[in-house]
């Protein structure tokens, strides 16, 4: 949620509102399960060369990667069917569990409002 938040502006109460109001969205929690699934995210990443093996940029930090992980450790214990970031590194973990991962700029426009207004010319 943070991440689309971050570049929503002035409409971020809005998007916060829609997506609290629908039930095809949920904000989780990091909680026991999720944590444990994490940790054997890292540790697994760990065996394969370190805590930062799957990221897209070797210069990112270690916390950013720990943030990332518990992301999709998330995603992976509900049953995500879709994770909406930017961010290349959680793009790459969503695939490697097999979630789908949508970036903002592949979202679909707002449709147009299909009640338009009309003009009349009062004279």
């Amino acid at each position: 949620m943070a991440e689309v938040l971050i570049k929503a502006g002035p409409v971020a109460s809005d998007i916060i509102g829609m997506v609290t109001s629908k039930s095809v969205f949920e904000v989780a929690d990091f909680d026991l399960l999720a944590a444990t699934e994490a940790a054997a995210s890292m540790a697994d990443a760990m065996r394969r060369g370190g805590l930062k093996a799957d990221a897209v940029n070797a210069q990112v930090t270690k916390s950013k990667v720990k943030f990332d992980r518990q992301i999709a450790a998330i995603a992976k214990v509900k049953k995500a069917q879709r994770i909406y970031s930017d961010d290349g590194d959680l793009e790459r973990l969503g695939k490697q569990i097999g979630i789908e991962v949508i970036k903002t700029r592949d979202l679909p426009h707002r449709p147009e409002d299909p009640q338009q207004s009309l003009d009349f010319d009062t004279e």
